[in-house]
């Protein structure tokens, strides 16, 4: 096989594995930066305090991301730096919520993944009989919108 010189993006490969490689690297690139718009629109749209918790974790894939694709050392020092202060908010928002409300406890199986709340269905059942809705339920326990709904939806099944 000759070495023939593609031009790709401001640089020059010398194969076609070498194409092909940097063509997945210019993908994966892509998806960070779709996923980096997504997380700006969710920080937009977001309702409450309690919804920081999926954009920690969400800022955590995008930072990781960025370091396997091996970025430059600015970008990822700067959402490594915004993980960090988002990561606080969070931390904070929860000692907030704990001082001021009831905070449910959380499940922790030992697997993997995050731990899931444990709310039971007794609680549930208290709470939408007494004629709240799903926004003041998430924010009394301390949990997203999408968790009750979620909970919701197992308890009528």
């Amino acid at each position: 096989m000759s070495a023939k010189k593609y031009r790709m993006s401001k640089c020059y490969v010398t194969s076609e594995k070498d194409w092909v490689w940097s063509s997945v690297k210019m993908a994966d690139l892509w998806s960070a930066v779709q996923a980096i718009n997504d997380l700006i629109v969710r920080i937009e749209t977001m309702e409450n305090s309690s919804e920081i918790g999926s954009i920690v974790l969400k800022l955590d894939f995008i930072n990781r991301m960025l370091v396997s694709l091996d970025v430059a050392d600015d970008i990822v020092n700067t959402t490594s730096a915004l993980y960090e202060t988002v990561k606080a908010i969070d931390r904070e928002n929860h000692r907030t919520q704990a001082a001021h409300g009831y905070q449910v406890q959380l499940h922790r199986t030992g697997a993997r993944g995050r731990p899931s709340f444990e709310i039971t269905r007794k609680e549930l059942t208290f709470l939408v009989d007494q004629g709240f809705k799903v926004p003041q339920i998430s924010v009394m326990l301390g949990v997203g919108q999408k968790t009750i709904e979620r909970r919701l939806c197992r308890r009528t099944a």
